[in-house]
């Protein structure tokens, strides 16, 4: 298992923490014998391993873009097996347009920020009323975002 940075990991929980010794050897041992000079309590270590943890799993992740394109795809592979009512295709060409949006935006300013977290988010809710069998991709779009 990879071992997380503990001066991060604090750094995470409390932002600019004030303390005195050093987290250099990154173990538990170093975190005890800080001395505490925050206002703000002194997290115990379970909460220490729970936010590095945290972090190792999001820097594992693959970018929202990435987790993104592929819910898009199953959106697309949904919208082709319906009926071609001009709704449909009109719902085509703005998922098309969300598509080319969202990949632009990655591709500027990167696909794994909150300028992309949020541009996605409106871009989705403005789809507006979808058919009952895209619900689902709607659904999982906004949970790959939130």
């Amino acid at each position: 298992m990879e071992q997380f940075n503990v001066a991060l990991a604090l750094d995470r929980l409390l932002p600019a923490a004030q303390y005195g010794n050093s987290l250099t050897a990154n173990t538990e041992a170093a975190y005890n014998a800080l001395r505490w000079q925050d206002d703000r309590p002194k997290p115990n270590w379970a909460d220490i391993v729970a936010a590095g943890e945290a972090m190792l799993a999001e820097a594992a992740a693959p970018p929202l873009s990435t987790q993104l394109e592929a819910v898009l795809k199953q959106a697309g592979q949904a919208l082709t097996s319906q009926t071609p009512t001009p709704e449909i295709i009109a719902l085509v060409r703005n998922v098309m347009a969300i598509n080319n949006e969202l990949t632009s935006l990655a591709n500027t300013f990167g696909g794994d920020n909150e300028l992309y977290r949020q541009s996605a988010l409106a871009a989705i809710t403005d789809l507006g009323e979808l058919p009952e069998a895209l619900e689902p991709a709607r659904q999982a779009m906004l949970g790959v975002l939130q």
